[in-house]
């Protein structure tokens, strides 16, 4: 393979453009072929490109809560199934311990062959309007148990060698409220990908498959460099933010405590996380993959993925060890904890500013006035959807 030196930096632009631009088109091909309110009205979802070997090379920008975590299902998939994975397969997941995020986040994974080797892999991850479960709509903060939360895809074969897995499709259809949404959906996840491998193929073609591999490597090193610099420009200090949530989720329990640590350790950002509150015995707890995304968002997106880290403790709020459901709530808290730590540091946002878990695209890191109560969860909805529509007017949609 060629070095990053002898990629012209007219063509390194011309990739880099490319990569991300595809992860777009992966975007607008999933929403106009989606079934549910909650993809095609919340762009709940997003799209990304990963290397060979799994690395993130490029994604959408729907959905904050998803920025930066689909790499950590990737990597479960790719270990769980090794050499075993072949060209026409495509991999679903949403497991919580195998890097996914709550249950209703279902991820789509298929590889790129080219010479007989995987070069690339295209992925989508979505939230299903209902995955079967205890309550409709899958989720809520009052299941105490996993099992209460719907179907659990532990990275098995949705399609195999082109030919979709028929005893998957009818298991999935069997099992939750609204067959038609979610299967329509997980198609529309499966064009998805199949759109960014031939748009993958297609520049291969065009510039070389070792050029575009080389292309992968030096994008991720650049933007790791870039991080890097912006990082050690930090003050050498310590800076704390923790939030509150007003319950357990149940009526009448404690609050629970978000507490973030923020340091800059040698160019790489170290995120705290284990001062937060334990576990708790409700639906409000959230995995790792999800405390990174908030941590990437809050540092304005997933740039610095290789130069910033989170530290937990297991059997905490980040990484429960028995049960999970994973609220917005919670990842919500994280942000504004992140973004006032954020704010010390880079006194970039006055003491009313804050991140929105919900609204999409760029349109993200906006500042909005805090009310006497946190807004309420519908409210923060309907702004988003109102937001996407204006945003996906722009493409004609």
């Amino acid at each position: 393979m060629s070095t990053a030196t002898t990629i012209d930096p007219i063509t390194m632009e011309i990739l880099a453009s490319g990569f991300h631009h595809i992860a777009e088109e992966m975007a607008v091909v999933e929403y106009r072929a989606s079934y549910s309110p909650i993809i095609r009205e919340m762009l709940d979802f997003n799209c990304g490109l990963f290397t060979g070997d799994g690395r993130m090379v490029a994604n959408s920008e729907q959905i904050p809560a998803q920025l930066g975590l689909m790499q950590f299902a990737l990597e479960a998939a790719r270990e769980k199934w090794g050499e075993d994975i072949a060209e026409g397969d495509a991999v679903l997941t949403n497991h919580p311990y195998m890097g996914g995020t709550h249950t209703p986040d279902l991820q789509v994974f298929t590889p790129l062959y080219r010479d007989g080797r995987i070069i690339a892999w295209a992925g989508s991850i979505a939230h299903h309007i209902d995955i079967g479960g205890r309550f409709p709509g899958t989720e809520s903060a009052q299941c105490t148990e996993l099992f209460q939360e719907g179907l659990i895809f532990p990275a098995v074969k949705l399609v195999e060698r082109g030919t979709r897995v028929r005893a998957l499709y009818d298991l999935i259809s069997a099992n939750v409220r609204d067959p038609a949404s979610t299967l329509g959906d997980l198609d529309a996840q499966l064009a998805a990908c199949r759109r960014g491998m031939a748009r993958i193929d297609e520049l291969a073609d065009a510039h070389g498959t070792d050029t575009v591999l080389q292309g992968m490597e030096t994008l991720l090193h650049t933007t790791a460099l870039r991080a890097d610099a912006a990082f050690r420009s930090w003050p050498d200090r310590t800076v704390t933010a923790e939030g509150f949530l007003g319950d357990e989720g149940f009526e009448g329990t404690s609050p629970v405590r978000v507490h973030a640590a923020v340091h800059v350790d040698d160019g790489t950002l170290v995120v705290d996380l284990s001062g937060s509150s334990p576990q708790i015995a409700s639906g409000m707890n959230v995995p790792i993959s999800s405390a990174h995304a908030g941590t990437y968002f809050a540092v304005a997106g997933s740039g610095g993925v290789s130069v910033a880290r989170a530290i937990d403790n297991k059997g905490n709020l980040r990484e429960p060890s028995t049960l999970w459901t994973g609220d917005a709530a919670l990842k919500q808290g994280l942000i504004d904890g992140l973004g006032e730590a954020r704010a010390t540091i880079r006194a970039r946002y006055g003491a009313d500013a804050k991140l929105a878990l919900t609204n999409p695209r760029r349109g993200w890191l906006r500042r909005r006035l805090r009310l006497q109560a946190e807004p309420a969860h519908m409210l923060e909805e309907t702004l988003a959807v109102l937001e996407a529509r204006a945003q996906w007017q722009r493409f004609g949609l």
